[in-house]
């Protein structure tokens, strides 16, 4: 029984341990933010309790994971909770917003970007507006959203449990950097935060139709700066390019209008555009070194266990013998080879 344990263990890869610890200890982490910052955050008992059921219902999503078999249904369990846990973390950060700061900062992004562009490029864009132009810029804003769990699918076809959470480690690890981007520097929207300078109106099909929907009934002032939709639209495309390259051409194009309609929708400055790219390759870039520490400390944390409970168990068979270095040093060997693979 142990060693079938073992063996499914070591079968969840370490991109899968490294997305489920980051993700736990963010949720902690907001925890106790809101326990530190009680003044500073509307609902604060509310939202603790929240995130904490939240947390509960992560950790016991993570164990079923874990205990299944490699498939489709383990593969379904993980995209199905990170899924939801980034939803609900994204409405869930618009209480944190004011930690900081008591103002929002988009008179300073705003005053940027006129001096490096001589024009407020949001405006500026109601030129172009047209009733066609609109109906396609929000056909790739909405679609954004059933691509994220689509194309996890599709890479683990293609590529496997690697595949899979690689693609999970990284657009779980661009979610969260936005998140604490939020905290950092808020910054309401141009349209939430001055809808006065817009004198044309988006009009267009069913399309446009979801995006004010998504506008008035899922978002809220703030969630900016960087865009998640460019962070994650992003994150697609390394990924699709590295597990899946006939998806990646497909979906070129779509990401491409994703990021022109995240400013002509009037959701973002271009500012935060440019930032939520920046942030998903920079995500790319150092996810490696995530998972090596995130190796090394569970690495660790096993052998000084394992240590712990051997010498327990001698004081409980009636010997009297120190808790010695060896102890975990031979731990530490049976683990190094597991180690040797990220390294």
């Amino acid at each position: 029984m142990r060693m079938e344990t073992k063996m499914r263990s070591d079968d969840f890869d370490q991109r899968a341990v490294a997305i489920d610890c980051v993700s736990t200890s963010f949720l902690a982490g907001l925890i106790a933010v809101a326990l530190l910052f009680p003044s500073r955050i509307p609902g604060a008992a509310d939202l603790v309790l929240r995130l904490a059921i939240a947390g509960t219902l992560h950790c016991g999503l993570i164990w079923t994971a874990r205990i299944l078999p490699a498939g489709r249904s383990r593969a379904a369990v993980r995209i199905a909770d990170l899924a939801v846990l980034l939803a609900f973390l994204f409405d869930q950060m618009q209480y944190f917003q004011q930690v900081l700061h008591d103002s929002w900062l988009d008179p300073m992004v705003a005053s940027m970007e006129y001096k490096l562009l001589g024009t407020n490029i949001t405006v500026a864009l109601e030129r172009f507006t047209h009733p066609v132009v609109t109906e396609g810029m929000m056909f790739a804003y909405v679609m954004y959203l059933p691509l994220l769990p689509t194309v996890a699918f599709l890479l683990y076809r293609s590529g496997g449990d690697q595949a899979l959470h690689d693609y999970l480690l990284n657009l779980g690890l661009m979610f969260m950097v936005c998140f604490i981007g939020y905290i950092i520097y808020p910054v309401a929207g141009p349209m939430f935060f001055s809808p006065e300078q817009y004198s044309v109106p988006l009009q267009g099909g069913l399309f446009a139709w979801c995006g004010e929907w998504i506008r008035h009934n899922q978002h809220y002032p703030g969630g900016s700066v960087p865009s998640a939709h460019c962070a994650a639209a992003t994150g697609m495309l390394i990924m699709t390019f590295r597990y899946h390259r006939n998806l990646f051409s497909f979906l070129l194009p779509t990401i491409l209008i994703i990021y022109l309609a995240t400013v002509y929708g009037r959701y973002h400055y271009p500012t935060d555009s440019v930032l939520g790219i920046l942030t998903a390759l920079l995500v790319i870039r150092f996810s490696p070194a995530v998972i090596r520490g995130v190796t090394l400390l569970s690495t660790r944390v096993t052998a000084t266990r394992a240590a712990l409970k051997l010498a327990l168990e001698r004081r409980t068979s009636g010997g009297t013998f120190p808790l010695a270095s060896n102890d975990f040093s031979t731990v530490k060997e049976s683990n190094g080879e597991q180690l040797g693979v990220n390294q």
